[in-house]
């Protein structure tokens, strides 16, 4: 009885330093794509870093050129309408003075 269970302890024991070392590799795994993760994130925060001035200035100047765009527009309806005012005017007056 004695040479069976030390049979078995020693089965068991090596079946838990097969477990051991299997859970030590996935640890490195794990901490691996961790560093890997995080130096991703740090790659993508610089370039969001970079990317945000040129982003605000090409926004600024959008919004500038859509805002001075309407502003043109609406003047240039105006002054279309002021000009055939005027030209219907005076049409109207050489149309009387004939």
């Amino acid at each position: 009885m004695s040479v069976f269970s030390d049979v078995r302890i020693s089965d068991r024991l090596d079946e838990v330093d097969k477990w051991r070392k299997t859970l030590e590799y996935s640890i490195q795994d794990i901490d691996r794509e961790i560093q890997a993760i995080q130096s991703a994130k740090e790659q993508s925060e610089r370039y969001l870093e970079h990317m945000r001035s040129p982003l605000g200035t090409v926004s600024f100047l959008f919004h500038s050129f859509k805002e001075n765009y309407f502003f043109q527009m609406f003047r240039w309806k105006i002054t279309s309408h002021v000009m055939d005012a005027k030209l219907s005017t005076m049409l109207m007056m050489k149309l009387s003075a004939n």
